[in-house]
């Protein structure tokens, strides 16, 4: 047991240890554009995007991970942000967001009276008093 520890302090005698502390954020290399969609039909869409990239200064590979994940399903209309982190060995960190904006059609919208024609009641002649039942009937055709 002592011959060990004898050796072991001779090698490290002669061993140079030295420590450098990463203090460098990974670089985002991608980090995908704002992502608008207009004239959706649906309530739902899945949207699907490229996964960000990062790279790091030591060369080993950087975590990523994001608040929202590519092929969710989304109600539309809606706007959403996705925040992605690269994260080190070290702890150091470097962001990337983007947005996905996702609009109705014109179409879809759903307005009562948007594709609704009323048609005109004849003139009403004064007798004295209305004919309220007249007055409140009311023909809509669908358009």
């Amino acid at each position: 047991m002592i011959t060990r520890f004898i050796v072991f302090t001779v090698l490290l005698s002669n061993i140079a240890i030295a420590a450098v502390l990463d203090q460098e954020p990974p670089v985002f290399t991608y980090c995908p554009k704002d992502i608008n969609i207009d004239d959706i039909t649906n309530t739902v869409i899945r949207v699907n995007w490229d996964r960000p990239l990062a790279k790091d200064n030591s060369g080993a590979p950087s975590s990523i991970q994001c608040n929202r994940v590519s092929g969710e399903e989304y109600s539309v209309p809606g706007s959403y942000q996705v925040f992605c982190e690269a994260k080190d060995q070290a702890g150091n960190k470097a962001e990337c967001t983007f947005q996905l904006v996702l609009k109705n059609s014109v179409a879809s919208k759903s307005d009562d009276h948007a594709h609704a024609q009323i048609e005109p009641l004849e003139p009403l002649e004064w007798n004295g008093h209305y004919n309220w039942e007249r007055l409140i009937t009311e023909r809509v055709i669908s358009g």
